[in-house]
């Protein structure tokens, strides 16, 4: 571990810290970056292999200038395990259209990074490319709200022949497509975030199995004069599913909200909510004409695949386009309900074998044109409309936490988190911590989670009062309770979960761990596998048995049972906060009242 100041490097944004970051940038190595301000001009990071750069403070930005190298700012091919997490990017100097790029083998994780200005060349602000069918990249919370000039500049760009995902990010504003990924081979994961008025498309996919899920797809006051879709299918033969995403078209120029071009393949569309409003109109049409809401165009190249619309609500429309518009065979309609002011519900060109089935369709025309089979079609009903409450009513990324739902797995987690030993929960490293004692075995500890737990997290911990820590004692004496055969072994197991990057899903497996107490096994290498894969955890699942069996988290597990002698426990779950303890379960509102009578 490194720290770029202590190494020599200028925290005020005055010199270059090129040469210094250069020198300490080695395999095995984490360099870490205190709060400041540091300009770079040019880094590759080409060839290495376990490497880290992490901003560690409140407040870390790697500055730009006129001065920045024009093939690339920040890069690295050929990497294996790369980290770049935690920091703030000042693009804001005129001319300034700095690229970050990066290509890898394999572990490329790239979270919590924030670019502040707009792009202002033609340089594509961030590429991504793997290199194999079995490489990994994950890029979470990746924020681009500040867009660029027009026309030239993509958001983000990914190529390559493994598996990309985008947790979380926010794209908005950019001059050649927002996430440009239908030229990737290998398939490309959409989940949550915001995409919102990019010109061309907002997301753009092709290859088999990518997805977008769970994201807010908006346009209403593009920047540029090109073309403006939400969903763009292209490129590649899919199949691309778009599930559970709210779309959102009221202004600018374009060909749908989901559009499948003549070189995209199957198209499964699901769960989700269209709304396309009078002043987002056609293509070539001089603002005179509306558009549709899902265009599936002709493919003479395409073979012929489903393109299947389930359970999917379309409403707006204006006196132009309908609200489908099918001009290949095989678009099913099912389950859905289209609420459309335009002519015509569905249209489908001289295709066959179509299905419109229990579906609500009210219009003002006819509910189908075309060629199709027609089964419990009704009218009258209203339809949902998008809900872009995760991004606000503009479509930006919300910074209150978000809204845990009663769910464990959705729980605020601390900017660090992944550099804390112990499993937290919180909004800031800077909270005040409770430490909850207990064990994955122990009925008492199951309670606590079932029922105190979730009031903690709404009342403390999501408004940001307090973070939570969970130590389990796994090494236990009489003194506490009854050993369980194997207990540190779980208690190992859940540390690894906490570990190696999966530290955002650690509280969804937590909660698993205990709903499904007594019932799971974990005692050899093939049962602790299934109950990980159970719990959601995959790509470290085969992994994590081999450590627990060479007690890889043993010094960990046991200083759990050293500090909760020192805090002076006398059984478990107690928690410990600001030198006290009190019992984990408690009657509800008494553990609140204590915890807030210590705040």
């Amino acid at each position: 571990m490194v720290d770029i100041v202590d190494a020599g490097a200028d925290p005020t944004g005055e010199e270059p810290i090129d040469g210094v970051l250069a020198e300490v940038a080695d395999d095995d190595t984490l360099v870490e970056f205190p709060d400041g301000r540091y300009k770079i001009n040019r880094v590759d990071l080409y060839d290495t292999s376990n490497l880290g750069l992490r901003g560690v403070g409140d407040d870390v930005t790697l500055v730009a200038d006129e001065d920045h190298a024009e093939d690339f700012w920040i890069a690295g091919a050929s990497t294996r395990d790369l980290l770049f997490e935690n920091f703030t990017l000042d693009h804001t100097g005129d001319g300034v259209d700095p690229s970050v790029e990066f290509g890898s083998h394999d572990g490329l994780v790239v979270r919590n990074i924030v670019k502040k200005g707009s792009q202002d060349g033609d340089n594509t602000a961030f590429g991504f490319r793997t290199y194999h069918d079995w490489s990994e990249t994950l890029v979470e919370n990746l924020q681009l709200p500040d867009g660029s000039k027009a026309v030239g500049p993509v958001g983000i760009w990914v190529d390559g022949d493994g598996t990309t995902t985008f947790r979380d990010c926010h794209v908005e504003g950019y001059g050649n497509n927002g996430l440009y990924a239908s030229w990737s081979n290998g398939p490309v994961h959409v989940e949550g975030g915001v995409f919102k008025d990019n010109d061309r498309a907002q997301v753009r996919l092709g290859s088999a199995g990518s997805y977008v899920d769970g994201a807010e797809v908006v346009v209403d006051d593009p920047s540029g004069d090109d073309p403006c879709t939400g969903v763009r299918i292209s490129d590649g033969l899919g199949p691309v599913t778009i599930s559970d995403c709210d779309i959102s078209m009221t202004g600018g120029r374009g060909t749908g909200a989901v559009f499948v071009a003549e070189d995209g393949g199957h198209m499964v569309l699901e769960d989700s909510r269209i709304h396309v409003g009078p002043d987002y109109t056609a293509n070539l049409s001089g603002g005179t004409r509306t558009s549709p809401g899902v265009y599936v165009d002709e493919a003479p190249d395409a073979p012929e695949l489903d393109h299947d619309i389930v359970r999917t609500s379309i409403t707006g429309g204006g006196d132009y386009y309908p609200a489908i518009v099918g001009r290949r065979d095989d678009v099913n309609v099912l389950d859905s309900c289209i609420q459309w002011d335009g002519p015509v519900g569905i249209r489908f060109h001289g295709t066959t074998a179509n299905d419109v089935k229990n579906t609500n369709i009210t219009v003002d025309g006819p509910a189908i044109e075309g060629d199709a089979e027609v089964v419990d079609v009704t009218s009258g009903d209203s339809c949902p409309m998008p809900n872009l409450g995760g991004g606000g009513d503009d479509g930006s990324s919300s910074d209150d936490g978000g809204d845990s739902s009663g769910s464990l797995a959705d729980v605020p987690l601390p900017i660090n988190a992944s550099r804390m030993t112990y499993p937290t929960m919180g909004t800031s490293n800077e909270n005040p911590t409770l430490t909850v004692y207990g064990n994955f075995v122990y009925p008492n500890t199951k309670r606590f989670v079932e029922e105190n737990l979730p009031a903690i997290v709404s009342e403390f911990v999501e408004p940001g009062h307090i973070n939570v820590q969970f130590r389990s004692i796994a090494y236990p004496t009489g003194h506490y309770l009854n050993s369980v055969e194997g207990e540190e072994r779980l208690a190992q197991l859940a540390l690894g979960v906490w570990d190696k990057n999966n530290w955002e899903n650690y509280w969804g497996v937590f909660e698993y761990l205990f709903a499904n107490q007594g019932d799971i096994e974990w005692q050899t290498w093939g049962d602790a596998k299934n109950m990980l894969q159970d719990a959601g955890v995959e790509r470290v699942a085969g992994w994590l048995p081999g450590l627990a069996s060479d007690d890889y988290y043993g010094d960990e597990v046991y200083q759990s049972r050293l500090d909760a002698a020192d805090a002076g426990l006398d059984y478990v779950p107690q928690v410990e906060f600001q030198g006290d303890l009190a019992d984990a379960n408690m009657a509800t509102g008494d553990l609140l009242e204590w915890i807030g009578d210590r705040l």
